[in-house]
């Protein structure tokens, strides 16, 4: 026996999509003044809104509200996952004709059941099938054949109780993204006031950076630095086997490598800089992205990188925490925006005044701010178990391999 068949002879049925779906038109015209809008995200991400300020360039005419629990699809992204359920917040948003919205027969099916069912790969791809067409704009979702698509559904208490568990599982996982930035805040706040304060000062000084502890320095950061320059083939041995960073290799703000490749993998043919251990390497593009991270190998940077090695009257450690300070970014950014394209070259970097107290007490910014680089790390680690742990679930309950009880 297929598991279908044992599906539907334990309460599951198939139905087409246009079996407890009904598109509905809720009409108004235009607003003649400014309006919200609502929009999809691409791979099931949900929607977003969005103000139109000047409704006289909008083409339509007419525009169409929508409410709580509708199900909306962009028929020009479908194929890339552009489906949603309405939220509470989303209700009476307006959108075009190329939002169809649908409402539900709630006797056969449930919008928070749908709401998980529509988020899989496997409906995506059935989108995909039925957006016939080149890439982007020209692949269009057929509506009819879109009410064709057959799902396996589970009786309503199935279905309410299967929804019921995800998002709770989802409530979970906003909760801990908000701790999550809630202590990134505390960490960038912290790190304000440590770089201005320091630990335990009473007496302060004027600068030309504003007030710092007396005992501490403001000195150029390329009196306490080396830039390292002269660059290396990455064709040739050993260093096409180094790994290579580029700044698409780094989290943003956080000083962490997203992935690793080396010269050779990455068929690197330009000059790179050689970095070393304990080097703080910047990503001198866009820096309002404040990419920076502290290696702890010996490897390669890209030209659009500065590899800064710490002299003898700063740790690494703190330098990194300076040039991901708001501090720092806010420097590099009004000097960056001078060129059409953001960047920070080495005389303007060399132009930067940073606040040196004593390694003694550098080590103690250090270890504050690596406790609560511990607290970050655990709490991801927490989302990232929620998150598989609800990929799992989805997997298993949305397909009728794990029953639930009702």
């Amino acid at each position: 026996m297929n598991k279908t068949v044992y599906l539907e002879k334990n309460g599951w049925n198939v139905f087409n999509l246009g079996e407890f779906l009904q598109q509905v038109q809720r009409k108004i015209p235009r607003p003649n003044k400014p309006y919200g809008a609502l929009g999809i995200r691409s791979h099931g991400k949900g929607t977003f809104h969005k103000v139109i300020k000047r409704p006289e360039t909008i083409l339509m005419d007419t525009l169409y509200q929508v409410k709580e629990s509708d199900l909306i699809v962009n028929i020009t992204f479908a194929w890339e996952g552009a489906i949603a359920i309405v939220r509470k917040e989303d209700e009476d948003y307006l959108v075009s004709h190329r939002f169809p919205t649908y409402s539900f027969n709630t006797t056969i099916a449930l919008s928070q059941y749908l709401k998980y069912y529509i988020n899989q790969k496997g409906f995506f791809d059935k989108l995909g099938y039925i957006s016939p067409g080149g890439a982007g704009r020209n692949r269009v979702l057929n509506k009819k054949d879109f009410l064709k698509i057959q799902i396996l559904l589970p009786p309503l208490p199935e279905q309410k109780k299967i929804a019921e568990i995800l998002t709770s599982v989802d409530n979970t996982i906003e909760s801990t993204r908000k701790v999550l930035k809630q202590t990134k805040r505390v960490k960038q706040g912290l790190l304000q006031k440590l770089l201005a304060k320091g630990i335990g000062h009473t007496k302060f000084k004027k600068t030309v950076i504003g007030e710092v502890p007396e005992e501490w320095e403001v000195v150029k950061i390329v009196d306490c630095i080396d830039i390292i320059s002269g660059q290396v083939d990455p064709k040739s041995e050993p260093f096409c086997n180094y790994i290579l960073i580029a700044p698409n290799h780094i989290e943003s703000g956080t000083g962490r490598i997203l992935n690793k490749e080396t010269a050779k993998e990455q068929n690197a043919i330009s000059g790179k800089y050689l970095f070393k251990d304990n080097d703080v390497i910047y990503s001198k593009i866009r820096p309002y992205l404040k990419k920076a991270f502290l290696s702890n190998f010996d490897g390669l940077c890209s030209a659009d990188m500065y590899a800064l090695r710490a002299g003898s009257s700063i740790l690494s450690r703190y330098l990194l925490a300076v040039v991901l300070s708001e501090f720092f970014t806010e420097f590099a950014k009004a000097k960056s925006m001078r060129t059409g394209i953001p960047k920070l070259n080495r005389k303007e970097l060399g132009e930067f005044f940073c606040p040196l107290p004593s390694i003694a007490e550098q080590k103690k910014i250090v270890n504050i701010l690596l406790s609560i680089d511990d607290e970050l790390e655990a709490t991801e680690q927490e989302l990232s178990q929620l998150q598989q742990l609800k990929k799992g679930l989805m997997q298993d309950l949305l397909s009728g391999t794990v029953r639930v009880k009702v």
